[in-house]
């Protein structure tokens, strides 16, 4: 059965069909509960009526095998004579449910979990508690800190990239303008270059060079001024410099 859950108590192993909610004892959970051996057990189970015990396969942390399980009921049953004190614990909570039950009164559950976190009980306890919860709140503000850090970055990374571009598409070196004319570099003045930026207001960029260390970059509107006849980069000529 895959709707099976195992569940160790202090070493007490049980079983909750999470759909039913039926709850049992494995042979070495009863053994354990009772005080007896399992060898006892085991031995008890293969003699008893196996229409009270339930009979499944599933895997209980111990691979696929199959599990002759022992109902609450019959825990209770066999745990009267085993371990008596442990029984009457068990009939005192079950009481409750059973006058419930003849109230008329349902307590209903649509699905098994785990047991909520205890609640500080002294001054100390709720004092750490307070501190772990503060250590936590510092740290989740740390971690979105720096993913805002991280985001600022990526944005800075952005215009950088926008700004490259942009300086790429208006900004030509002689070189560039040179080949994509396809004429020699000498055909072009860098002196005339630098006075219609001035003209036209605007900069003279540098970008490094493998040549000549640093190169000028010139703007499209000074191109324009000092050579129209020029052939200018359009935006498919982007990665040409």
């Amino acid at each position: 059965m895959s709707n099976l859950a195992r569940f160790d108590q202090n070493g007490i192993e049980l079983v909750i069909n999470t759909v039913t909610g039926a709850a049992y004892a494995t042979q070495s959970g009863y053994a354990r509960m009772s005080g007896l051996s399992q060898q006892a057990i085991n031995k008890r189970c293969k003699g008893y009526n196996q229409s009270e015990l339930e009979s499944a396969e599933a895997d209980l942390g111990h691979g696929l095998q199959g599990y002759n399980l022992i109902p609450a009921k019959l825990v209770y049953r066999w745990l009267v004579k085993d371990n008596p004190e442990l029984s009457l614990a068990m009939g005192e909570a079950g009481a409750t449910v059973y006058l419930h039950q003849l109230a008329g009164f349902k307590v209903r559950t649509s699905a098994i979990t785990p047991a909520a976190p205890a609640l500080p009980q002294t001054y100390v306890e709720a004092l750490k508690a307070l501190v772990q919860a503060e250590e936590e709140k510092e740290q989740l503000a740390l971690e979105n800190s720096m993913q805002a850090a991280q985001i600022d970055e990526l944005e800075e990374d952005v215009d950088h990239l926008f700004e490259l571009v942009d300086e790429l598409f208006y900004y030509s070196s002689i070189v560039r303008i040179a080949k994509l004319n396809n004429v020699n570099e000498k055909n072009y003045s860098w002196r005339k270059l630098k006075a219609a930026s001035k003209i036209k207001a605007v900069e003279v960029k540098q970008a490094p060079c493998q040549r000549f260390g640093v190169k000028n970059l010139y703007h499209s509107d000074a191109w324009k001024l000092a050579y129209p006849e020029a052939k200018l980069p359009a935006a498919s000529n982007l990665a040409v410099l």
